[in-house]
């Protein structure tokens, strides 16, 4: 937050917490708390894994939470921080999109 960079809400269960997709609201709770509400956006480390064998798709489906393994589930994660949270259009907007637009247009200014 000091420096004015970009924080990713990881989408990794160990990461997260094994338990429960709610941790996703647990983690950008905590990074609002900080104040980083400039900084933080989608970060999901999601893997293309078409052309991999099964048995390595089969572990990597163990990553993510059920329901929450690509990068079309990001609806359900803004429901998530709208209803838990209570996200404003605007602090949704921002993580979206905005926080990272906003940083990489000031890289590209200079």
């Amino acid at each position: 937050v000091n420096r004015d960079g970009l924080i990713g809400i990881n989408f990794v269960r160990s990461f997260v917490g094994n338990d429960s997709p709610d941790y996703f609201s647990r983690h950008l709770e905590h990074l609002l708390a900080l104040g980083a509400g400039k900084n933080v956006c989608f970060g999901a480390d999601f893997f293309c894994v078409d052309d991999l064998p099964l048995e390595i798709r089969k572990s990597l489906d163990a990553t993510f939470f059920p329901g929450y393994n690509h990068a079309g589930t990001y609806g359900s994660v803004l429901e998530l921080w709208k209803k838990g949270l209570g996200l404003s259009e605007e602090s949704m907007e921002a993580i979206c999109n905005g926080n990272f637009l906003r940083f990489f247009g000031k890289i590209f200014q200079n």
